[in-house]
């Protein structure tokens, strides 16, 4: 998992560097947004992306899932029960972002000059947290582990385009504003009708090759061959609500530098049958879900939830040798075999999309929990190995293992009554 968050992080900063300009994903594709506020937590100086265990580089703000430490992974915040500020319950990702500072950030007497505490902070009043789908494109589902970066917190220039970050003054819900390459006072620009003060844009990497790794797409916003196009994740910062709060964007800067600095963080701490849910119900078939909350959660998690992707309907498949011989639970841990499954497809480009799933859900009955969910896809005959374990064995939970096929719309391997209860 750590080889997957760093794989990520490794790519977006070279997606960082590059002078190709990728187009964003775009409402036409599908979306869903969740609200989420800004907690403190008790060290704001850690970035478990970028620095797990250590220091890091500088402050953050952040929000989501409130049990985020420095050691923290998708998994961890999976499993630890914290809660979130987001006004869906489901969503208990983490995200964050540099903390904002009116003018270069000055550090309090024996302060720190990039870890703060700052006297000129502008703390956040909220984050919009997007999810965009490409139109036309089938949209893969978030591996489980997946953490990322997006923008660059080593820029030395302003951006030339709009592809990582972006600065705006509010937009929907009564307020339009221009969307630009740098942040501009909200109360003086042209074209700013009701501002809602300061907002900061980052846009993240939606292009999931074999590895695991992340990167933009290209100038058309295409993905490259081979890859899963993901929906694409963007935070949107709010300084302010209305008149009230934030305005001056020509002085906003970060604790990493200046503005072309800002960047942002995402690990996938969601309830991963409700994302799910949401991509398939959302993205995958280009629907704009709006706002999505307690009161108003969206499409409902489904045991398969891509399967009413559209998809070409004369694939084959067969499993390799090891065919899942046992045993598959040592002491209090379940391994996986490394399973080969071979998806054969007509020539000619046919796309075919599988969705792995290992189920567990209480012996008594409950709502299932998936700590593996993966979607690999591809077009004609190919082969891929899963290779996965271990998982954590709790007392009185069934594990049962999927793998579906979203071409036939059938089970792969569904075994009867599940594998054992432990």
């Amino acid at each position: 998992m750590r080889k997957l968050v760093a794989l990520a992080v490794m790519f977006a900063a070279l997606a960082s560097a590059s002078s190709v300009a990728a187009a964003t994903p775009s409402i036409a594709g599908g979306k869903f947004e969740v609200t989420c506020k800004p907690h403190a937590i008790p060290d704001q100086s850690i970035d478990p992306i970028v620095s797990p265990g250590a220091v890091s580089a500088h402050l953050h703000t952040f929000f989501g899932n409130k049990g985020l430490t420095s050691m923290s992974t998708p998994a961890t915040l999976q499993a630890d029960g914290a809660g979130t500020t987001c006004v869906l319950s489901n969503d208990t990702a983490a995200y964050w972002i540099p903390a904002a500072c009116d003018g270069p950030c000055i550090p309090v007497a024996g302060g720190d000059p990039e870890r703060g505490p700052f006297t000129n902070v502008v703390p956040p009043v909220k984050i919009f947290a997007y999810y965009f789908g490409t139109k036309g494109v089938a949209v893969g589902q978030y591996p489980t582990s997946l953490a990322m970066v997006g923008g660059n917190a080593h820029a030395t220039a302003p951006p030339v385009d709009k592809t990582q970050i972006a600065f705006a003054c509010g937009n929907g819900g009564g307020h339009s504003s221009p969307v630009r390459t740098a942040p501009y006072d909200c109360t003086a620009a042209n074209g700013v009708k009701n501002t809602d003060g300061v907002v900061a844009i980052v846009k993240f990497p939606y292009c999931l090759d074999a590895a695991g790794a992340v990167a933009y797409g290209d100038s058309t916003g295409t993905c490259p061959a081979g890859t899963t196009t993901l929906g694409q994740v963007q935070i949107h910062a709010h300084y302010g609500s209305g008149t009230t709060g934030y305005q001056a964007g020509s002085r906003l800067n970060f604790s990493s530098g200046p503005y072309w600095t800002l960047h942002g963080d995402w690990s996938n701490g969601w309830d991963q049958a409700k994302l799910a849910a949401l991509v398939s119900g959302c993205l995958d078939v280009n629907r704009d879900c709006g706002f999505v909350s307690n009161a108003n959660p969206g499409p409902a998690p489904t045991a398969l939830a891509d399967a009413v992707l559209p998809h070409a309907s004369s694939c084959s498949d067969s499993w390799g040798s090891d065919g899942h011989s046992g045993p598959w639970f040592v002491g209090t841990t379940q391994t996986l075999h490394g399973n080969t499954v071979v998806i054969t497809c007509p020539s000619g480009g046919t796309a075919w999309k599988v969705h792995y799933q290992v189920i567990k859900e209480a012996s008594g009955g409950g709502t299932p929990f998936y700590p593996i969910d993966s979607t690999r896809s591809g077009t004609g005959s190919t082969s891929f190995s899963i290779n996965i374990g271990p998982i954590g064995c709790n007392v009185g939970w069934l594990y049962t293992t999927h793998v579906h096929n979203s071409v036939t719309g059938g089970d792969i391997y569904k075994p009867p009554g599940g594998e054992v209860i432990c």
